[in-house]
């Protein structure tokens, strides 16, 4: 959305000015894809490069909440996973979109390899749940609606910390997380597979460069 940096180092000095505790940092993989496909190298640290003018109006169009009580509402109502609901009606052949494995074949496979992910048609399809499509979306809240300050850095790392727990719950890595999230939007949101390049750029990029997707495993 705000345009990738090509060339500055991802861990760069914003970086380690707004660093977390170590023991926090895997919280940050939730709602990364969605922060690093909206501006590169903001998921690292819960401390934003966009400003509160920024980001404010962001989550007040696209989610029509506007303070803390809001936000807390919202976040505490996809953190029940109302997606699980909504799957009972997709169809297998929506969660097999030969479109959009062919998208992350084409930018991520070779960043996947050199991880060991042996990336497939049969590996995609064999993800089926959905959860991380309410997961990611709840942590993208969180961390904006720390950022507008409408939740306290305690408030926001509890609710990572939770949400966290849930993929857990649900997902065996990241990138099984990363693309239930993706079929999700494919199939609940978007209006083609282009709209969603942004977030299958950010995903290559986590298995490239110095992302915590391979610091911190799920």
């Amino acid at each position: 959305m705000f345009g990738f940096f090509k060339t500055k180092p991802v861990r760069d000095d914003f970086y380690q000015q707004h660093q977390l505790p170590a023991e926090w940092e895997p919280y940050l993989n939730i709602g990364a894809l969605l922060i690093e496909g909206n501006l590169r190298r903001d998921s690292l640290t819960l401390r934003s490069r966009l400003t509160p003018k920024q980001i404010t109006p962001l989550l007040q169009r696209a989610w029509n909440i506007h303070n803390g009580a809001d936000t807390k509402v919202l976040v505490e109502d996809l953190m029940t996973l109302p997606v699980m609901q909504q799957q009972a009606f997709i169809t297998s052949e929506q969660l097999m979109d030969y479109a959009l494995y062919q998208r992350i074949k084409d930018n991520c496979e070779k960043n996947f390899s050199q991880h060991n992910l042996y990336f497939s048609k049969a590996y995609f399809d064999g993800v089926k749940n959905l959860a991380a499509w309410d997961i990611e979306r709840a942590g993208l809240v969180v961390r904006y609606a720390f950022n507008a300050g409408w939740l306290t850095q305690e408030e926001a790392l509890q609710y990572l910390q939770g949400l966290h727990k849930l993929a857990k719950q649900h997902y065996t890595n990241w990138l099984d997380y990363y693309l239930g999230y993706l079929k999700g939007r494919i199939i609940i949101f978007d209006n083609s597979t282009d709209d969603a390049l942004d977030y299958i750029f950010a995903l290559s990029s986590f298995y490239k460069e110095e992302f915590f997707v391979v610091a911190h495993p799920l």
